[in-house]
């Protein structure tokens, strides 16, 4: 409504008055100043218009991004809001500037709201808009919206409206009624509650997104301050210094956009990904305090348990199972005692317990704040029940093999043995095939055992003298076999690994290269080179080469019907190489197969790595220029099983 004694356009004007002369320059600086903030205003508003349109616009065609559609509402907003500011610049008429002050105010309670939900979404925080949440956040402004379209029928909004005279022009000055107030105070919840989560970013997630965080807290805070100086009084009402502030605001946004990656990396995937991880994990995790208490648990946990996790959550550990109670929380280590619901030993640096017939593995490691203080752990359970009885079934198999069928061939050696010598002609001959076929299962008994020993002991690393070790090789094969070697090998050539390991590596290797040759006596030609800092040994024979069906299951990690090996000698030089953290590489070469050991050093002493599941590693390749030397010898290129040394002696080279 218009203030009383308004004119006819609407703009409370002084009445004319006789201006003295020695006046006039004053009225015609005071023109001109007002122009000349006028363009000022209007330049600013301009550049600050374009800027948030083509943010907006950027925004929008990176919608795929998150948050990024929200971002584009709030910068369309803000640019409709600049571009009525910048008309109001040139429109005198009343119901113009009244169309301005409605279309500037439907923007300022649109903008608080679109940039609440921006900050939302981008910090993770995206399933608070679900339909319920998203009606929360729109039902106040939906109602001032409403208000203000109908502010002609009532003072809920709008108590009164003047039209005066400002620097820059004619500018309407509103009362503000109480939803007006209403308005103001939403407003500074959502702001209060938005900057608290974008300033969580700086020091949340290893302070990932510092930087994002900081741009984002200098774009929304300039406009901001420049409303905060329009409330108490310290900037004029007839100048649109918010509109002016959002200059700012492009600025730093767009600064955070194009050297911050301000859309490319949010804290979303990983807010939203940690939590849906954890309720995705194959295993059972339970998160206890130093009181037992569990303060989290995921799906796979109460479904192993049987348990509902709004049950459990603030409850004692036992009420999850009474099992996890028992087990000790600083080792993981539990009682040596079986039954049902009790810890039943460690195993592998775990816990095995049984619950409800199942054996569970327990893993316990401990959670600890900034200061290092204990403040909780966390448990780790995986259900082993098969893989615990397909361990006991193959200990039970690898016993009756390696006992009960070696005594049982140790009594049918020695009455064939005797055979062979009582005996003549064809039946002389049976015995020996007999004898011959007994002592074969007697050697690959031997080859077991020594395998499993290989495997199961620990790692114990020291000095070893390549040639010494390719030595003692050729000689415990030249025991059963005869054939020639020629080796060359730098007698300085020394390696940290295991010995005992590398010594069975290298018996099947020279073992194979004999056995397999096609010629009465063959030969068999070592080299070795140190590279990068590792060790490449090269077994080259005369052979046929080894069957791609036996090199396909080492590759695959298991044997079939179609592709399995001949014995075991292969499957000991992969884990053992593997045991040693190397590689093997098995390779047709002019006259014969090249057999090459990479065998980087070990740092100290420990177990290696497992040769189960990954380790044993698919068919890899890779290329390492700055490695590569003319031959095949000096190569490290091509098929390699284990690690790859085309990548991990680059980047040592490097």
């Amino acid at each position: 409504m218009l203030a009383p004694g308004a004119d006819r356009d609407g703009f409370d004007r002084p009445k004319p008055t006789a201006v003295p002369p020695n006046d006039s320059l004053r009225w015609t600086e005071s023109i001109r100043r007002m122009v000349g903030t006028e363009v000022v205003v209007g330049a600013v508003l301009a550049a600050s218009g374009a800027l948030t349109a083509f943010l907006a616009t950027f925004g929008w065609r990176r919608r795929g991004a998150v948050g990024a559609e929200w971002f584009a509402a709030t910068m369309a907003c803000n640019t409709v809001w600049i571009a009525a500011d910048l008309a109001g610049l040139a429109v005198e008429m009343r119901w113009g500037q009244v169309a301005i002050e409605y279309v500037t105010t439907l923007a300022a309670t649109v903008v608080p709201v679109c940039w609440f939900g921006f900050v939302l979404v981008y910090t993770g925080r995206d399933h608070r808009l679900d339909a319920r949440g998203l009606a929360l956040l729109v039902a106040i402004p939906a109602v001032v919206v409403a208000a203000i379209l109908t502010s002609s029928v009532h003072d809920l909004y709008f108590v009164e409206m003047t039209f005066t005279a400002g620097s820059t022009g004619p500018a309407v000055e509103a009362t503000p009624g109480p939803l007006a107030w209403l308005n103001l105070a939403y407003f500074v919840v959502l702001l209060a509650v938005g900057l608290w989560l974008v300033a969580g970013m700086a020091w949340d997630h290893d302070r990932l997104y510092a930087s994002q965080a900081v741009w984002l807290l200098v774009g929304t805070l300039a406009p901001v301050a420049l409303l905060a100086a329009r409330l108490v009084g310290a900037a004029p009402e007839s100048v649109p210094i918010i509109s002016m502030g959002f200059s700012l605001l492009g600025v730093a946004y767009a600064h955070g956009l194009f050297s911050h990656r301000l859309l490319d990396l949010s804290p979303a995937p990983r807010r939203i990904g940690i939590p849906e991880a954890f309720d995705d994990l194959g295993e059972g995790v339970v998160v206890v305090d130093t009181a037992r208490t569990v303060v989290a648990i995921n799906d796979p946990a109460c479904r192993l348990f049987d348990c509902e996790k709004a049950a459990v959550l603030g409850s004692p550990l036992a009420r999850v199972s009474s099992a996890l109670a028992d087990v000790d929380p600083e080792s993981g280590g539990g009682s040596d005692t079986r039954g049902d619901g009790t810890a039943v030993g460690p195993r592998n640096g775990s816990t095995d317990v049984s619950v409800d017939g199942r054996t569970l593995a327990v893993s316990v490691s401990a959670v600890r704040d900034a200061r290092e203080r204990r403040t909780g752990c966390v448990l780790v359970v995986r259900d082993v029940t098969a893989d615990r009885r397909r361990q006991e079934r193959l200990d039970v198999l690898n016993r009756v093999f390696r006992h009960n069928i070696r005594n049982t061939m140790n009594a049918v050696v020695g009455p064939t043995d005797m055979l062979v010598d009582r005996l003549e002609g064809n039946d002389r001959e049976l015995a020996e095939t007999a004898r011959d076929a007994s002592e074969r299962v007697l050697d690959l008994s031997e080859e077991v055992r020594e395998i499993e020993r290989m495997m199961t002991g620990p790692v114990e690393v020291r000095p070893v003298a390549v040639a010494d070790a390719v030595a003692d090789a050729l000689a415990s094969v030249g025991e059963d076999v005869a054939f020639d070697a020629e080796t060359t090998i730098p007698d300085d050539l020394t390696l940290s690994t295991d010995p005992r390991i590398l010594a069975v590596v290298l018996g099947h290797v020279v073992e194979n290269a004999a056995h397999h040759a096609e010629t009465e006596r063959p030969t068999v030609e070592i080299t070795a080179e140190r590279r990068a800092g590792a060790c490449l040994v090269h077994v080259t024979d005369e052979g046929p080469g080894i069957p791609d069906s036996e090199l396909a299951a080492l590759r695959e990690g298991t044997e079939t019907q179609l592709a399995h090996g001949s014995g075991v000698g292969l499957w000991a030089i992969h884990w053992g190489v593997t045991r040693l953290a190397g590689a093997v590489r098995f390779r047709r070469v002019d006259g014969g197969t090249r057999v090459t050991l990479w065998l980087p050093p070990l740092d100290g002493e420990g177990d290696g790595p497992d040769v189960g599941g990954t380790d044993r590693g698919p068919d890899r390749t890779g290329d390492s220029a700055s490695l590569d030397r003319t031959g095949d010898s000096a190569s490290i290129e091509g098929h390699w099983l284990g690690r790859d040394p085309t990548t991990t002696a680059g980047s040592d080279a490097g």
